[in-house]
């Protein structure tokens, strides 16, 4: 009865952590130059007076939180570089054939990378929303 117990109990926890990874493949589209509604930040700045709104995680002496979080992974199998947004708000970029990961509150988050061509054309890939608990690749294809 034990060892059934534990199979279970171990089963259990290989579908609880197999279920908050989740992987969405999208395809870029092609566009020209301009405003681009889906960035709302286009650079990252330091505030000079403070860093508030900023939490330093657990696991570099934060406070514990009882959240959760997301972690958008930006996972490039293009040969591009990517300038990758999250909520909004540009986040870095990734290398081609590279990955890159953010982490932001769990909830509702929207990603969004775009490939920029010295011609002023780019390849964008979303905006694609989701609720996020956990990790949450985003494979970039072409």
């Amino acid at each position: 009865m034990k060892q059934k117990l534990l199979l279970f109990a171990v089963g259990l926890l290989f579908v609880i952590s197999a279920s908050a990874q989740s992987v969405t493949s999208i395809s870029g589209t092609k566009s020209r130059s301009g405003d681009d509604p889906n960035i709302i930040k286009n650079e990252v700045l330091n505030s000079a007076k403070s860093a508030e709104g900023i939490l330093q995680p657990e696991y570099k002496g934060g406070e514990p939180t009882r959240g959760s979080y997301c972690k958008v992974i930006f996972d490039n199998w293009t040969n591009l570089y990517l300038k990758c947004y999250v909520d909004g708000s540009y986040q870095g970029y990734v290398s081609p054939w590279g990955d890159g990961a953010v982490t932001v509150g769990a909830g509702e988050t929207t990603a969004y990378a775009v490939a920029e061509f010295d011609d002023g054309s780019r390849l964008t890939w979303g905006p694609i929303t989701r609720t996020c608990y956990g990790d949450w690749t985003l494979k970039i294809e072409r």
